[in-house]
């Protein structure tokens, strides 16, 4: 047995790490360590009103102009129910509390339950229907059952009511207790990732690399200089504290699957012993190199340091995560369903500016826009919600790429990315379509609406359509009023420019496209905003 395992093998006794409590707000998109459990029924991010009359709030409960989740009605059976669980809470303190904020107005609402989870079934600890009013209410409801090692988890479940008057809503969740870490994080004396991608105690850092621009740059750190060290490797995913990894006696979480050290896996750089990590004094370094594998391959690693310092005799730092994908940027992209989104890796071309910001993937947003930092489920556009929500630009309105006949393309040439909606139906009525492209240029930073002379009016005589928003926004930002886009015609600069109907007068079209208006462009103005012509 090495002295890795020995000591690895001490350190197993598991304790608990102080964090902050949880609190989630959705301000920042659909949390990444929620999971909704049903397909056809899911919950939707959304800011501004839920877009049916006589339900839903008029805002989030945080500040009126941020977000919240919801269950929408429209379009859904009486009975369809919608579940998504919370992330896992550290139950160690015992007497746990969530408190959430609910709306649920109209005349034809349904339920919301809260379940708690005890290691084997979720049981019902709150419940409520029927319409409540406009404001938004406060719960606050006991957690008494765990599961194993203290874990607590939560879940939401949704029912639709008896008419589409039953948007069911819920916002600034809390819990008196710390998420329970699942990842470890990088410290002073113990610093690993690859190339510059960070995680959290819930995310574990994640590159991507292509094999047409292959390189891995592993950047180590320690204030130990001098000290022994040594670096673990393994195929697939990292294991968690949830399962897999294991949380030493100081309450260092191991990120990698050792119960077969001495057999090869995982692998060590410098053979993984102690105490002899002395022979291989460290310093701080970055190790780059180019290394390909077959698209799909997974290996995570994690460094280790000798460190006298401490009652584990170690410092750990964060795992990494690598995955090696196809060098091409997929030419259809599957939209996996009605308001909906798919995130689109920008691989060798490496960043897209937006707003002054580099982004590396972009989203594809079934309603008509691509967005960045976040995907967008939202159906309902508003000035308000294209505002304050995601990042985004393009043609927003209530659309159905994922019905037979629509297609969403992605193709790339010079640098310049073009996503087309082509025959993309409205949701209603779906013999209406839009054909229209949104063009990225990572070389300059441009970006150009174009094809506006497909996107036709819906409906084409008489008020009552969906509402259609137009333009580019930085997301997070205030209002400031309606831009007077046109054929000939320039403004800016801005971060918010945008146009909107609210579908009520006929034709239901953003102005300067119903005025023939072909294409828009915005141009970087060096500051951060946009400037832009209309052709």
């Amino acid at each position: 047995m090495s002295s890795i395992t020995r000591v690895m093998v001490a350190l197993m006794a598991v304790s608990s790490m102080a964090a902050a409590q949880f609190s989630e707000d959705f301000d920042a998109g659909f949390p990444s360590n929620w999971n909704t459990q049903s397909a056809a029924t899911t919950w939707t991010w959304n800011v501004g009103p839920t877009g049916s009359s006589g339900t839903g709030p008029s805002g989030d409960h945080t500040t009126g102009s941020g977000a919240y989740i919801y269950l929408e009605a429209t379009g859904q059976a009486t009975g369809a129910d919608a579940i998504v669980d919370g992330p896992i809470i550290d139950g160690s303190g015992g007497g746990l509390m969530v408190s959430f904020w609910y709306h649920m107005s109209g005349a034809g609402m349904g339920t919301l339950e809260l379940f708690e989870y005890d290691g084997a079934n979720w049981n019902m600890v709150w419940s409520l229907t029927g319409d409540q009013g406009t404001s938004w209410l406060l719960a606050a409801v006991p957690i008494n059952t765990y599961g194993a090692n203290n874990r607590a988890q939560f879940r939401f479940r949704a029912v639709r009511g008896s008419s589409f008057q039953s948007d069911i809503c819920i916002d600034d969740v809390s819990v008196n207790a710390p998420l329970l870490p699942l990842y470890q994080v990088n410290q002073a004396n113990a610093g690993f990732d690859i190339n510059g991608a960070v995680g959290d105690d819930q995310n574990v850092a994640n590159t991507t690399v292509y094999n047409s621009c292959p390189n891995l740059c592993l950047n180590l750190s320690s204030t130990l200089t001098g000290s022994g060290w040594d670096l673990g490797y393994a195929p697939g995913e990292p294991p968690t504290s949830l399962g897999g990894a294991f949380v030493t006696g100081e309450g260092q979480i191991v990120n990698m699957d050792i119960s077969a050290l001495g057999t090869g896996v995982p692998t060590f750089l410098n053979g993984g012993v102690l105490p002899a990590l002395a022979g291989t004094s460290f310093a701080n370094n970055t190790l780059c190199l180019p290394y390909t594998q077959a698209p799909g391959t997974v290996l995570h690693g994690q460094m280790v340091i000798a460190d006298p310092t401490r009652p584990d005799g170690i410092s750990l730092s964060a795992a990494a995560r690598v995955e090696w994908a196809a060098d091409t940027i997929p030419a259809s992209p599957t939209m996996p369903g009605d308001d909906s989104f798919v995130e689109i890796d920008l691989g060798c071309l490496g960043a897209m500016d937006f707003c002054a910001t580099p982004y590396s993937s972009f989203f594809i947003n079934s309603n008509g826009t691509v967005g960045f930092g976040n995907g967008d489920q939202s159906w309902n556009s508003s000035p308000a919600a294209g505002a304050s929500g995601t990042a985004k630009v393009g043609f927003w309105s209530d659309l159905s790429p994922q019905l037979a006949g629509a297609s969403v393309n992605v193709s790339e040439t010079g640098g310049v990315i073009r996503v087309d909606f082509v025959n993309v139906p409205y949701y209603s009525p779906n013999t209406i379509t839009v054909t229209y492209h949104v063009d990225l240029d990572t070389n300059n930073g441009n970006i150009t609406i174009g094809g506006l002379s497909g996107i036709s009016a819906n409906p084409a005589a008489g008020g009552g359509g969906d509402s259609q928003w137009l333009g580019l926004s930085k997301g997070a930002s205030a209002d400031p009023g309606q831009t007077a886009f046109g054929t000939g015609l320039t403004g800016g600069p801005g971060t918010v420019l945008y146009e909107y109907t609210d579908g009520l007068t006929a034709p239901v079209l953003p102005p300067s496209v119903a005025a023939g208006m072909t294409s828009l462009t915005f141009t970087p103005d060096g500051a951060g905003g946009y400037l832009w012509i209309g052709l």
